[in-house]
């Protein structure tokens, strides 16, 4: 006799592996290309990166994406598995308070370091006052001429508004799994059409958050599949559809993408992913892999100034071997400071809070 199918459980390790992977993947582009700025050259990598990924499958340009597009489709599985366990505000609850924290800690600081002239401001003008410094707090400084502070924030402008979709379609993702899909891309469709010009930064924002969009609503597919609430097939014809709106927006614009190749860079991160999804054993279940996956939101967030800023007041020189390392040191001490003491406490007391109100509301009934 046969043991019964076992419902496939969440937890996916092979994308903690691919979390950590594509994290060190975008400090690494980050890293080179502040060496290379001091006149170095980095060997060895750059070649095997272009003769197994980048040459064969004719991508040129787009070669952060194959580091940051894995989050986006892991973003939209993880996002849309919680969903169907969560409420609305729960799940609203547990987003905000897993980015925000941590990312305003970010924001400030390197407030602080830009104005003691430790970091360059990127992007924007005017004066960086309270109001700048607000606008930062709030994405709000993507959307008009404040000067930005943390710009590696703008993969957040992107996520969030399919957070507070997935969230407002919760009660639709349950009942008619296959609805919230249609939706996004009517929606997706739509709003290329109406947002069709990039002459000021609030549509140009706009557009970027429009066309990275069906790389989410993607990874929504995949975690409905895995969860057994969408049948693989209309998965596969919805995902044509979403691929097919991500290049009509790479079409229709010349700088959001900014370069050519994202769809292509967007099937080989597909292909990542999908690999990487079925991957288990013991190995990945151990310790290290979900340890240092949880702490890859702190080093993207910190990996910019840990990289920039330690070296520079040391001395350093700018872009040699020793301001990596001392770089490197930098962020490993950084990342664990910021989810030691500010992410994983405040998610630890959100949580307590959560069991709190929730026992209390079992005593009354």
């Amino acid at each position: 006799m046969t043991a019964p199918r076992q419902k496939p459980t969440g937890y996916l390790p092979g994308l903690d592996l691919l979390r950590i992977i594509a994290s060190v993947f975008v400090v690494y582009l980050h890293a080179r290309d502040w060496y290379v700025s001091g006149q170095h050259e980095i060997s060895g990598v750059d070649e095997v990166a272009r003769a197994t990924l980048f040459e064969p499958f004719h991508i040129s340009g787009p070669i952060g994406f194959i580091a940051l597009g894995p989050f986006f489709l892991i973003s939209g599985i993880v996002v849309t598995q919680a969903a169907l366990k969560e409420s609305v505000p729960q799940f609203l609850g547990r987003r905000g308070i897993r980015i925000m924290p941590a990312l305003w800690v970010l924001v400030l600081a390197s407030w602080l370091m830009v104005l003691a002239e430790w970091l360059p401001v990127e992007g924007g003008r005017g004066e960086l006052d309270l109001p700048a410094l607000l606008a930062n707090l709030t994405f709000v400084n993507f959307f008009d001429t404040s000067p930005s502070v943390a710009t590696v924030a703008w993969t957040l402008v992107v996520q969030i508004p399919f957070y507070f979709f997935v969230a407002f379609t919760i009660p639709l993702l349950r009942r008619w799994p296959w609805l919230p899909p249609a939706i996004g891309i009517a929606l997706v469709s739509v709003l290329l059409t109406i947002v069709n010009t990039e002459q000021t930064p609030a549509m140009h924002t706009s557009r970027v958050i429009i066309g990275f969009a069906p790389a989410l609503f993607i990874g929504q597919l995949i975690g409905l599949v895995r969860a057994e609430r969408l049948h693989p097939v209309a998965a596969v014809g919805y995902g044509v559809i979403q691929f097919l709106l991500f290049v009509r927006g790479d079409l229709t614009s010349e700088h959001t993408p900014p370069f050519d190749g994202y769809p292509r860079a967007l099937v080989l991160t597909l292909l990542m992913v999908l690999i990487f999804a079925a991957i288990d054993g013991p190995a990945l279940r151990g310790k290290w892999i979900p340890w240092t996956a949880k702490r890859t939101y702190a080093m993207y967030l910190v990996h910019i100034p840990a990289m920039y800023v330690p070296p520079k007041l040391l001395g350093v020189a700018n872009g040699s071997l020793v301001a990596i390392l001392v770089g490197l040191v930098a962020l490993v001490v950084l990342t664990e400071l910021l989810y030691r003491y500010v992410e994983a406490p405040i998610a630890r007391w959100y949580r307590n809070r959560e069991k709190a109100h929730q026992a209390k509301a079992a005593v009354a009934r």
